[in-house]
């Protein structure tokens, strides 16, 4: 078995190699599509995004846990069969309402596209089901050769169909996730599929009762999770003005880099690991302790360099007239640090059967966001102070995240067995 920073290692180059592939594509792409087309293709995207999470009942998400082969395939084809159900009724949704939909979110020029949701949808959701099995399988360059396929062929498509305008984009997206889930795909149906790949119905009833906790807690905290991102886009610009929000959007996407390159490749072989500790121990604290090493390591430098000379750091790569956009990100530097940490771990809800607790935890970030953006802009009418409240209020939800997280990897061996389907 490969050691953790060997698996890390692996992930993180596929992903980093996708990464640069995407943001060298970036210049490339801002010349060849406007920002309408940019800014409709957005909208789409945060419909797909709602309905990716829908689709699947998150099923995937319990894709790693159960110690039985049996029934972690069983929760992929009932990921799968809900994805298909859902991306059926998605179409017949579209072909009866996709023009209304379109036109409430103020780009009728989408009503064409909108049966695309269904297809894309499908393909997300295969790509999640197929990934958490190769992970479960600790398969780390496949999911890594997978990344960069997807990433090479998505921005191919988003070049070649640049006179498309934003089926350019939504080909680009789709091409780029089906051919991302074929690999996974034939690895799944031609490697993996050891003796009779056929899955009884009474598996997928079993499954479906034991794991119930993942579509009844894990798809709402998900969705809330969703919504509570959205809240600075939605009300930042009615405080102080659309290119406030143009700074912030910026500082986002620098942002995401470290998390997406280094902390998505922890976090998926964090959640292998666990998983298998607490099938063989009961816990997974010497993992827990190990990812988290990692995790503040591996933060530590980027983040703490956005703490301390992100406007700086802003007006020399981007200009002088980005200098205010490096402001707002140090503001945000700390919470970003917290999540960063504090996100792969929360694995351990799932883990110890504690669902809900992340669903509350979901529902109070919801709640508390535009309450504590409201008071900062309230009795200060300054965007740094505002965003600070709200970056504190998130820092200490994600720190409360490490407290539980650190309790459940604990392990509690009588709950645990019931989780797996034991008793």
């Amino acid at each position: 078995m490969n050691s953790f920073a060997t698996s890390v290692r692996t992930l993180a180059s596929g992903t980093a190699s996708a990464q640069v592939l995407t943001l060298l594509a970036a210049p490339i792409m801002a010349r060849i599509y406007t920002p309408q087309e940019y800014g409709a293709f957005a909208l789409w995207s945060m419909v797909v995004v709602v309905f990716a999470l829908i689709g699947g009942g998150k099923y995937d998400a319990a894709i790693l846990i159960p110690p039985d082969e049996v029934s972690a395939r069983a929760l992929v084809y009932l990921s799968l069969c809900t994805t298909l159900a859902s991306a059926f009724l998605l179409v017949l949704a579209a072909l009866w309402g996709g023009g209304a939909l379109a036109a409430s979110m103020g780009v009728p020029e989408l009503t064409p596209w909108i049966p695309l949701l269904a297809p894309v949808i499908l393909s997300a959701n295969l790509t999640l089901s197929l990934g958490a099995w190769t992970n479960r399988h600790q398969a780390y360059n496949r999911l890594a050769v997978c990344r960069v396929i997807q990433a090479v062929v998505q921005v191919a498509m988003n070049i070649g169909l640049a006179g498309f305008g934003v089926l350019g984009l939504i080909t680009g997206i789709l091409v780029g996730q089906c051919v991302g889930t074929g690999v996974l795909e034939w690895c799944f149906w031609r490697r993996d599929h050891l003796g009779d790949p056929r899955v009884a119905w009474s598996d997928l009833r079993r499954v479906a009762s034991a794991y119930v906790a993942f579509p009844k807690y894990t798809l709402g905290a998900d969705l809330l999770n969703h919504l509570s991102n959205q809240w600075v886009t939605l009300i930042l610009p009615k405080f102080f003005g659309v290119p406030v929000l143009g700074g912030y959007s910026l500082g986002q996407r620098v942002i995401a880099v470290p998390s997406n390159v280094v902390g998505t490749a922890i976090g998926d072989v964090f959640r292998s690991r666990a998983s298998r500790d607490f099938e063989t121990d009961g816990n997974c604290q010497k993992t827990y302790r190990q990812t988290v090493s990692y995790l503040v390591l591996a933060g530590a430098v980027p983040f703490g360099a956005l703490m301390v000379a992100a406007p700086a750091l802003f007006a020399w790569v981007f200009g002088e007239s980005w200098r205010a956009a490096g402001e707002i990100t140090r503001v945000m530097a700390l919470m970003n640090f917290v999540r960063f940490v504090a996100s792969p771990l929360a694995f351990t809800f799932f883990l110890a059967g504690r669902q809900y607790e992340d669903l509350v935890l979901q529902g109070w970030i919801v709640v508390s966001s535009p309450i504590v953006l409201w008071l900062g802009y309230r009795y200060s009418g300054e965007v740094t102070t505002t965003l600070l409240c709200f970056s504190v209020n998130y820092s200490v939800v994600y720190l409360v995240y490490l407290w539980r997280s650190a309790a459940h990897s604990k392990g509690d061996a009588k709950r645990t067995a019931a989780w797996n389907g034991r008793r």
